[in-house]
């Protein structure tokens, strides 16, 4: 997967599982990382999702997918959306029950 098909997936995650409200302007790029993935709020408002490149598919969308969650922290002003507080955690388990990682875990 190149950083287009990255992006594609952004796209279709933020329309199947985010109700399209997460905004169309996050970077979303392939990366040298240390870690699975990173999601970076620059003081601008901008926003960057780094993924690591080289993952296997489902890793990929899965680290995509757990960025995407501090994007609609942001988005919705969690006091904890940096981190993986308890508003975290809640949307990553109704993310879990409503499927969206059925097709990788």
């Amino acid at each position: 997967m190149k950083n287009k098909g990255l992006r594609r997936r952004y796209d279709v995650f933020n329309w199947n599982w985010f109700d399209w409200a997460l905004p169309d302007g996050v970077e979303v790029r392939f990366a040298k990382l240390k870690t699975a993935g990173l999601w970076t709020l620059y003081e601008d408002g901008s926003q960057l999702i780094e993924v690591q490149e080289g993952m296997p598919e489902f890793a990929t969308c899965i680290t995509l997918m757990h960025e995407m969650i501090h994007v609609k922290g942001n988005l919705r002003g969690w006091e904890d959306h940096t981190k993986h507080g308890p508003r975290f955690l809640k949307e990553r388990k109704r993310l879990l029950h409503a499927g969206a990682f059925d097709d990788w875990i």
